[in-house]
């Protein structure tokens, strides 16, 4: 289930063609939903980029999963948007 992936495809690991396929195996596919904890960690995040996900979030913390997320981009600056936050 671990996987890296350095965008645009300049340095990866495992199967998965680029940083999307990644997120989507891992996160929809592997990770069993409610079970454990998802780690996200990134430098700056969109609502474009995160709202495929959002749902499964949902219900991942629904059923008693964790995600713990870590933007380096701050909101103030507009690099990570706010409903990505919340």
């Amino acid at each position: 289930m671990n996987q890296l992936s350095v965008h645009p495809h300049v340095y990866a690991t495992g199967q998965s063609n680029g940083l999307l396929a990644m997120l989507e195996a891992v996160w929809m596919r592997e990770q069993g939903i409610g079970e454990g904890t998802i780690y996200i960690v990134a430098g700056y995040a969109n609502y474009n980029g995160g709202v495929r996900f959002f749902s499964l979030f949902r219900e991942h913390v629904k059923r008693g999963g964790k995600i713990v997320a870590v933007f380096a981009g701050s909101t103030r600056q507009r690099l990570t948007s706010l409903q990505v936050v919340k």
